[in-house]
């Protein structure tokens, strides 16, 4: 057990890519207590907290585990994932720990605002209306063109609840059929619905890392979307790119000034961008590390990578670097089902013919066995991913199609 003489960290919510929080810290003599943000945390959630990792092996709430531990040595707070955002602000705060302004949490955290602070900044954004319940729908709708649009919850993550629309009627109608009430894939109830212009251009993912420093660049990437099973943006893959690249500078330096207007001063932010016909332009952004397993990619791909940078960053470590240098190429591949049926649980041969991939790094696996596989028409619909680097390019693309072509799923 840790004592009241021993510096710790507090993870908030460790679940996702916040999982490998502990083992780094650990590495660095910081022992690492876990807390939750709120009593109810979704079960897909929960079922990935790993106990090992942390004091006690048990998930505190957050009032336990100050009075168990105390707060005198508390070094550093963390937010594991979306959901713990506002948590890890407010709680950094009292503590008097680097971090997020709490007054500036919604900046960071729902879509309507991040939009405002954009505009309010001066930078480009994306004209939003924001639409707090259903009675509101048709006279917030009434000045709607008839052009694309993208509706989705305000404070639910990925493509959750996302749904695209042509014109005032298509966008009222998507707005009636949303999931009003419901609890979103967060296990946050949808507190309303964003109504946003559609903007055409390939998306790229920013992970910065702030510091006193200013804003470190821990990896660029850029999504491949395919049209499939009648959607017609299907996530194939996530190519890591190389940020000292000419060509990414006018994407890195939006990036920097979008972080800025968000409020964003101490650790890490995940934010998705449209690179579109007028430049880039921010949809969203997380004030927490890239999900799932791209940072266990940008591992083997950049120096410094994310976790090091954001673990840096959080204790309060210097920073001499504005940008990473990519080591290696990597990839992830989002495998996509193309028919309905019941998966009959993993194949010792595919995983075993996955390995021997010259580029092969991990996989995951997003179905259980006996559950219905549906076609992919989203991320939450995605059967599993593979991970792929190798300092020679062709290499990813000759195991991307071994990766499609073997009966994954």
């Amino acid at each position: 057990m840790i004592s009241l003489q021993d510096q710790y960290v507090i993870v908030v919510d460790p679940f996702s890519s916040g999982a490998l929080y502990a083992p780094k810290f650990i590495s660095l003599g910081y022992p690492c207590v876990a807390v939750r943000s709120s009593p109810h945390i979704a079960e897909r959630f929960a079922r990935g907290f790993q106990p090992a990792g942390f004091i006690d092996g048990e998930l505190f709430d957050i009032e336990e585990a100050l009075t168990r531990f105390g707060v005198a040595r508390a070094v550093a707070v963390v937010a594991g994932c979306e959901m713990a955002v506002a948590a890890a602000d407010a709680l950094a705060h009292r503590l008097g720990l680097p971090g997020n302004a709490p007054a500036t949490t919604a900046r960071r955290r729902d879509k309507y605002p991040m939009q405002q602070a954009l505009a309010e900044a001066g930078l480009r954004h994306i004209p939003s209306l924001f639409i707090r319940n259903r009675a509101q729908i048709d006279s917030a709708t009434e000045t709607l063109e008839d052009i694309a649009y993208v509706v989705k919850p305000v404070n639910s993550a990925s493509t959750d609840g996302v749904r695209f629309a042509h014109g005032r009627e298509g966008a009222r109608q998507a707005l009636n059929e949303s999931a009003w009430g419901q609890v979103n894939d967060l296990g946050e109830v949808n507190r309303g619905f964003v109504v946003q212009p559609f903007i055409e251009g390939p998306e790229y993912v920013v992970d910065l890392v702030a510091h006193p420093g200013g804003y470190t660049v821990a990896s660029v990437c850029v999504y491949d979307k395919v049209a499939c099973n009648g959607a017609p943006f299907v996530y194939a893959g996530l190519e890591a790119l190389d940020p000292h690249d000419p060509q990414y500078a006018p994407l890195l330096s939006y990036a920097r000034r979008a972080a800025a207007a968000l409020g964003v001063v101490a650790g890490p932010l995940h934010m998705e961008l449209i690179w579109s016909d007028d430049g880039p332009v921010m949809i969203e952004a997380g004030a927490r590390m890239h999900g799932g397993v791209a940072p266990a990619l940008f591992n083997d791909c950049y120096s410094p990578n994310l976790l090091d940078l954001a673990v840096d960053a959080y204790l309060g470590k210097p920073i001499d670097t504005l940008l990473a240098e990519r080591r290696q190429f990597g990839r992830i591949v989002f495998l996509i089902g193309r028919k309905e049926g019941i998966y009959p649980g993993p194949s010792p041969v595919y995983e075993a013919n996955l390995r021997q991939l010259p580029s092969y790094r991990g996989h995951r696996i997003f179905v259980s066995q006996g559950e219905r596989m549906v076609p992919t028409v989203d991320l939450a619909s995605c059967p599993g991913i593979v991970w792929l680097a190798s300092r020679i390019p062709e290499q990813l693309d000759i195991d991307d199609k071994s990766c499609r072509t073997l009966a994954a799923v």
